[in-house]
């Protein structure tokens, strides 16, 4: 049997989610642009960042994934510029989570409103690898 229970509750439209290596703390993207950093069990959490002027919810846009690098710890952000392009930024993330060092990685054009993807992940090699749609 199998039951449902919310281990997040205050957030709007989290899209992603990834755990802090060696804490018990996670990473929440909400699509309109807000990264979060919250405990279970916890309401709301707290906000680290909020990237909603610099991103459109335009179609199928919007904030599109996180991730943490395995090697230099870094915080990887994917979403929908205001033009509608994809791209990825990174930041240093603290031992609070406080998100200081940014960096652009990766712009890539997007013409539609539709199809646009921007799941990231890291390969076992260590690469960064984004889809994005068609």
């Amino acid at each position: 049997m199998l039951f449902r229970s919310p281990v997040f509750t205050g957030l709007t439209q989290p899209i992603a989610i990834e755990p802090i290596p060696g804490t018990d703390r996670y990473i929440v993207l909400q699509r309109e642009g807000e990264i979060r950093v919250i405990s279970e069990g916890e309401t709301g959490g707290t906000t680290l960042l909020d990237l909603g002027a610099e991103t459109t919810l335009d179609g199928e846009r919007g904030m599109f994934d996180v991730t943490i690098g395995p090697t230099d710890g870094r915080l990887y952000v994917s979403f929908s510029d205001l033009r509608g392009d994809n791209r990825i930024i990174s930041f240093a993330m603290g031992e609070d989570a406080a998100l200081t060092d940014r960096q652009e990685i990766l712009q890539v054009p997007q013409p539609f409103r539709t199809h646009n993807g921007g799941g990231i992940e890291f390969d076992v090699q260590g690469y960064l690898i984004m889809g994005i749609g068609d």
